[in-house]
């Protein structure tokens, strides 16, 4: 483990992510946070008709600031993208033959695998934009929000978007998910 680039500016100079897997960045500025999202389909049987794993809660906030009478420049992207996976409880309909509920889990968890890869790709393409905003001036803090939320909202959910049409393609209109037709 290695300290916070900017030292005592940062505050902790150690810091460890709660799940190192899902929350990392490759220069230490950017603040990204992922989970999978586990939906107890249990408690309510009648959405319980099919296994979905789909994108649930992202976000992304921008921070300016003011560096002078009418200067803001960004200061930070704050990006957040959930997945969550729901799966009918034993005993639903769906489940025949070979088509088990452990089957549909693992079914699942190979779409959470493939967009997994999706957020990777989103936190490095995001941090890249932000690296390059930092250096711009806006005369006002709307201006500043605005033109770096436009900028990095594309880009951003472009590769989770393209993860979601690959994993839909790969398992299940393939037919490798035969419980899912």
């Amino acid at each position: 483990m290695q300290n916070d680039p900017i030292g005592l500016e940062g505050g902790n100079l150690f810091v460890y992510p709660q799940n190192p897997i899902l929350e990392y960045n490759f220069s230490g500025l950017l603040k990204y946070s992922s989970k999978v999202i586990w939906k107890d389909l249990t408690k309510c049987p009648s959405s319980a008709t099919i296994a979905r794993t789909q994108w649930d809660n992202r976000s992304l906030e921008v921070r300016c600031s003011q560096t002078g009478c009418n200067e803001w420049v960004l200061d930070e992207f704050i990006a957040n993208a959930d997945i969550s996976m729901a799966i009918p409880p034993a005993g639903s309909p769906i489940y025949s033959g070979e088509c088990t509920r452990q089957r549909a889990i693992e079914a699942e968890f190979q779409h959470v695998q493939d967009l997994q890869k999706g957020i990777s790709k989103s936190r490095r393409k995001l941090q890249e934009v932000e690296n390059k905003l930092k250096g711009e001036k806006y005369s006002s803090q709307a201006e500043c929000e605005l033109s770096s939320q436009v900028e990095a909202f594309r880009i951003w959910l472009d590769p989770m978007t393209k993860a979601m049409s690959d994993t839909i393609a790969k398992w299940d209109a393939s037919g490798k998910h035969k419980c899912m037709q």
